[in-house]
C-alpha cells in the first residue's frame, strides 16, 4: 500500500468495531514510500471493550526498538503501530518474494498478538 493511503487501515479497523460480535479489531498492512524503497508494516487497533488498554497492549505486544522506543502506543479504545522492514525493505518485481515477505510479517504480528490473547499456547497456525 502506498504510504499516502495509509489512512485506510485505522479506518478498517474503525469499521469492522462497528460490526456485531466484535469488540476488537487489528488492521495493518505493509506501506511503502513513493521510490518503493522504504517499507513499514503499519498497524491500527481499535475497541470497545473497556477492560483492554490499546496503549498497553501494544506495547507489551511489540516491545521496543535497539533505542528503547515502542514500535506503537495507544489511547483510550484506540492504538497504532509502525515496525520497520530493515533489511527486508524495498520493491522487488517477483511476485513470490512479495507473497513471501508478507507471509513471514503477518505470520510473526499474529504470533506476538495471540502470545497476549492466548499466552498458555503461544503457537499459532497462519493458515
Amino acid at each position: 500500500m502506498r504510504y499516502d493511503d495509509r489512512d485506510a487501515i485505522p479506518q478498517a479497523a474503525d469499521f469492522l468495531v462497528t460490526e456485531e460480535n466484535v469488540h476488537t479489531a487489528v488492521v495493518y498492512g505493509i506501506v511503502h514510500d513513493e521510490d518503493e524503497e522504504l517499507e513499514v508494516v503499519i498497524g491500527s487497533l481499535r475497541t470497545n471493550k473497556i477492560t483492554l488498554d490499546p496503549d498497553e497492549f501494544i506495547k507489551e505486544a511489540f516491545g521496543q526498538d535497539a533505542y528503547g522506543r515502542y514500535f506503537g502506543g495507544g489511547r483510550s479504545m484506540a492504538g497504532g503501530f509502525e515496525i520497520p522492514m530493515g533489511f527486508l525493505s524495498g520493491f522487488n518485481e517477483n511476485a513470490e518474494y512479495t507473497r513471501m515477505k508478507w507471509e513471514v510479517f503477518d505470520a510473526q504480528i499474529k504470533q506476538k498478538l495471540y502470545r497476549l490473547v492466548n499466552p498458555e499456547n503461544e503457537m499459532i497456525s497462519t493458515d
